[in-house]
């Protein structure tokens, strides 16, 4: 069978999209496709969702900005992760059984952000921890009805060395660039990262590198000329840079 991506961007990997909040069961829906994915396949995917006079436009650092018509409409993007405390997934999700993601009232943590018309509000899709001009909320699922805790904190994830720090992702170089042969990936030592990938602008894998080192070179010279995407990844955590090819 023959699939091509519709929509590629590397940051937007293992993460499920919606553009229809405005229809509040859209909300449970989409817990569940996220439930349903750890569940299957172990995978803690993530959700971005908009209503649909909203928008959520990332740039080029990886910040997701929110429009929308706020205060005058009550227009919102929310930004859905499974918590990060363990065990973290669903207790019973099982076919022909209502779903129960509960965690203790906090299965799912929620940035919900309202969009106003220039932007101001946003998200950072590096971290899926900071952002401004929103709130945190738990989202959690018992015996098949959604619940939404509005007190809720952002999550007190443990840190570990092998996390990419925002501050840090500055430091991670590629030089030169643009390039025509040959580039160097260069890491700071305080960062040990799982992957190297690489994808053109059509989502195709141009390189991987599972065994990292802090210097990475590599000969493009053979690439047709044109943006590509490096995303650096460390456990669930990861970092998009681009490279021009000329």
């Amino acid at each position: 069978m023959l699939k091509d991506s519709f929509l590629f961007n590397p940051i937007l990997n293992n993460t499920i999209t919606d553009t229809h909040y405005d229809n509040p069961d859209r909300k449970g829906r989409h817990v569940t496709f996220l439930a349903r994915i750890f569940q299957d396949y172990g995978v803690a995917a993530k959700g971005i969702a908009c209503e649909e006079y909203t928008a959520v436009c990332i740039d080029t650092n990886g910040i997701g900005h929110v429009y929308g018509d706020f205060p005058s409409n009550d227009d919102y993007a929310y930004f859905l992760q499974p918590n990060c405390i363990l065990p973290n997934t669903p207790e019973n999700c099982t076919s022909g059984q209502p779903l129960t993601w509960n965690r203790n009232n906090e299965a799912v943590k929620v940035y919900k952000v309202a969009g106003t018309q220039n932007g101001i509000n946003t998200f950072n899709l590096n971290d899926w921890r900071n952002g401004s001009g929103g709130t945190w909320q738990n989202w959690f699922v018992t015996n098949g009805v959604l619940n939404i805790d509005t007190s809720a904190i952002a999550p007190n994830c443990p840190t570990a060395i092998n996390t990419i720090d925002v501050s840090l992702s500055k430091e991670i170089t590629i030089y030169p660039n643009p390039a025509e042969n040959l580039i160097t990936i260069s890491i700071p030592e305080i960062i040990l990262p799982n992957t190297l990938t690489i994808f053109n602008c059509f989502g195709e894998k141009m390189y991987e590198n599972n065994a990292p080192t802090n210097s990475n070179q590599l000969n493009i010279s053979r690439w047709e000329n044109g943006i590509y995407f490096l995303k650096v990844t460390c456990l669930n955590n990861s970092l998009i840079l681009k490279i021009i090819k000329n």
